[in-house]
């Protein structure tokens, strides 16, 4: 019960992380001031953001997030418990397909070394037709 106990307040500031299909403005009233000003090409904004220990980068495309990259500020791993307070504050029936990747009905996540990335379905259909 005391490991639960810990585990819940550990996890606790990851709530209010990012999550898939937040506007913009729910990412800033979430997260408050860009570290450098937004940048945008191709009808896609990119956001980043530092907030409670982790370097938050975000792709707005069709006015919601659709692409998110977390990693610690301080560039250490993540915690397999730190992955799974992020998957869970990005929908639901997560399902691990590997070692290092999730999936759900919306979305998908990878772990790239130090980053966990999500990524919405539709977005990485709008990547694979421009390769």
């Amino acid at each position: 019960m005391k490991f639960l106990a810990i585990l819940i307040i550990a996890t606790m500031p990851l709530t209010a992380l990012a999550r898939i299909g937040e506007t913009k403005e729910q990412c800033d009233k979430r997260y408050g001031k860009l570290v450098i000003p937004a940048l945008a090409s191709n009808g896609v904004e990119y956001l980043n953001y530092r907030v409670h220990g982790f370097a938050i980068g975000l792709h707005i495309f069709d006015s919601t997030c659709q692409k998110i990259k977390y990693n610690k500020e301080d560039e250490g791993v993540l915690a397999k418990s730190e992955i799974e307070a992020l998957l869970s504050e990005n929908g639901a029936d997560w399902q691990q397909i590997s070692e290092t990747e999730w999936k759900n009905q919306e979305c998908s996540a990878k772990v790239w070394g130090k980053h966990l990335v999500i990524i919405s379905d539709a977005y990485q259909k709008r990547i694979d037709a421009k390769k």
